[in-house]
């Protein structure tokens, strides 16, 4: 017995550290919510000034910040996930500003076009960025959106979420990341790194930089390190994540198109559009060894059957898609990708050929009444 009891004062020791240190660090202020770095760089950001830094950060939170700053809506926003953030201002005519999120989804989107609207602010154009797994119920739901509650309760946001059935904020999924081991080496990376030349951010020119750089654009550029990844560097890793020792972002237990997010998919386009914005969407191309895995991966097989409903979604609103999963449809090479899922600028150039001309006529497209 006092064996026992030893071993589970030991393991409830064990435990309490990894929550206390994880509280305490707090690497994206998903806890106490004070956003430190995250209001550091929107100021920037707001300043018309790239921000370069290494220091983990809230980026939903970071954009919510950016919104407040905004006294006029930008021409041009760009929704979606990481895959997107390579999306900057000379690709478009009319002042652009990147929106995306780490592992964006229909929610997050849904998230920032309420906030966008309750600040009055409506842009001409919005680029949706679209990712297989935002019609997969098993990806794992966002829980860093606490700045965005007063958005999320609005009309717009709970008729939407309603047609998901789920709740954006679980408390149970908040406490989850305290046990998190992973998200404790990422805080203690963090903790290191914010004492080295790219902790604090701080502004920067357009050069190559050893740091994180979230452009002013709010674009987002490559530390070099990650930049100037040899190919067979990035084969190598991709083909790790591709084997059975490793796993590719938010496939899991992905079977079947959820049939409640695809009505909501629609339903956000067709509320996008009854607001006079022109949608354009993007489908960011995947690593051709990704790609292979498509077809033998059985967790991977719907990806070629979300790209055909979203087609078709587009197709029935007669709105302008860009770029392809596949890396040979967009025009892509195995080169022009830092890993198996985020696709170089020159691929996301090559991707969105046709952006300029798709961006002056895409207020031909059809209105809903």
């Amino acid at each position: 017995m006092r064996f026992a009891g030893a071993v589970l004062a030991v393991f409830g020791g064990v435990l309490l550290a990894i929550v206390g240190t994880n509280l305490a660090l707090d690497i994206d202020s998903r806890f106490a919510g004070h956003y430190r770095s995250e209001h550091q760089v929107a100021l920037l950001l707001a300043n018309g000034q790239n921000a370069a830094g290494n220091v983990s950060i809230n980026i939903p939170a970071m954009r919510r910040l950016v919104l407040t700053r905004l006294e006029h809506a930008p021409e041009v926003v760009v929704l979606g996930s990481s895959r997107v953030m390579e999306i900057t201002q000379d690709m478009v005519a009319g002042r652009l500003v990147n929106l995306s999120v780490d592992s964006g989804g229909l929610v997050e989107g849904v998230a920032i076009v309420a906030a966008l609207e309750r600040q009055g602010l409506r842009p001409r154009t919005v680029i949706v960025g679209v990712d297989p797994w935002m019609f997969n119920r098993q990806a794992d739901l966002p829980v860093t959106l606490r700045p965005y509650r007063d958005d999320l309760g609005t009309d717009f946001a709970h008729e939407l979420l309603k047609r998901m059935q789920i709740d954006w904020y679980k408390p149970v999924d908040l406490w989850k990341s305290a046990f998190s081991l992973a998200r404790l080496r990422e805080g203690l990376i963090s903790a290191k790194t914010a004492t080295s030349p790219c902790g604090e951010f701080r502004a920067v020119d357009d050069s190559p930089s050893e740091c994180s750089v979230w452009r002013a654009d709010g674009s987002y550029q490559y530390p070099r390190r990650v930049a100037e990844r040899s190919p067979d560097e990035v084969e190598a890793a991709v083909a790790l994540a591709v084997s059975q020792r490793g796993r590719m972002h938010a496939f899991t237990g992905y079977d079947r198109l959820d049939s409640d997010y695809e009505d909501a998919f629609s339903a956000f386009l067709d509320a996008l559009i009854a607001r006079t914005i022109d949608v354009i969407i993007y489908l960011p191309p995947y690593h051709p060894l990704v790609e292979k895995a498509f077809a033998v991966r059985r967790d991977w097989t719907l990806v070629a059957q979300a790209e055909q409903f979203v087609r078709q979604a587009a197709a029935e609103r007669d709105l302008v898609i860009l770029g392809a999963y596949s890396a040979g449809v967009a025009g892509c090479r195995a080169d022009q990708f830092y890993d198996g899922i985020h696709p170089k600028r020159d691929c996301v150039v090559a991707s969105l050929h046709g952006l300029p001309a798709a961006h002056k006529t895409a207020r031909q497209a059809t209105r809903l009444p």
